[in-house]
């Protein structure tokens, strides 16, 4: 790597694990944030952001069986400007971490639809699904939505097909769930850690001492 303040920051300006792993159970986004040098330079992170979110949306059009240039083109913009996805540019640090955890839900959502019904299948899917939710635990929303979609594509004109592959899914999800717990016990050790922030709760609790 070369590293310029026009790039990436010259050192690792935060400490890992911080808060985040120890704390908020975001263990992934720690590493990105570490890698990346804490905050990084923000116009480099949203470019960089901003591509990989236009990636993720031809991805995913692709997968769930769109050809047509203008619908594959619908769907990135919808990553890119619903205002749900847009709020994640109102955190500097994590542009490149909210989008990175979209673009693991989308990976897993291309097994889904795409692999074939087996173990390795379902247990790649679950991994991609953990490290999602390990980098911010609401994109369990988006997985959840990956999942009925892959369900729906699947069992497309077969309805008995769908017990087995919602059954299927649903073990994927649960399996990414578990898997995400499971990573907490290693790495979650306190519930208030020790953000830099006057509004954290145990800051709180000492300034409302008498």
């Amino acid at each position: 790597f070369v590293f310029t303040n026009h790039s990436l920051p010259n050192v690792f300006v935060t400490p890992y694990p911080s808060y985040r792993t120890l704390s908020e159970g975001r263990w992934l986004a720690d590493i990105v944030i570490w890698l990346q040098g804490g905050a990084g330079v923000a116009p480099l992170l949203m470019f960089l952001a901003a591509t990989l979110q236009a990636a993720n949306g031809f991805v995913l059009a692709h997968a769930a069986g769109l050809t047509r240039r203008a619908d594959m083109v619908l769907v990135a913009a919808l990553l890119c400007f619903h205002p749900a996805f847009l709020d994640y540019f109102s955190f500097s640090i994590d542009h490149l971490v909210f989008v990175l955890g979209d673009a693991f839900a989308v990976a897993g959502f291309v097994l889904l639809a795409r692999g074939r019904m087996s173990i390795a299948t379902g247990v790649a899917a679950a991994l991609l699904f953990m490290a999602s939710i390990a980098t911010y635990q609401p994109k369990i929303a988006l997985v959840a939505l990956f999942g009925a979609l892959a369900v729906a594509l699947r069992a497309r004109g077969n309805a008995r097909a769908v017990a087995g592959v919602a059954g299927f899914v649903a073990a994927v999800l649960l399996g990414a769930v578990a898997l995400y717990a499971l990573s907490l016990v290693a790495t979650l050790q306190d519930a208030f850690g020790g953000r830099l922030d006057p509004n954290d709760v145990s800051r709180n609790r000492i300034n409302s001492l008498p």
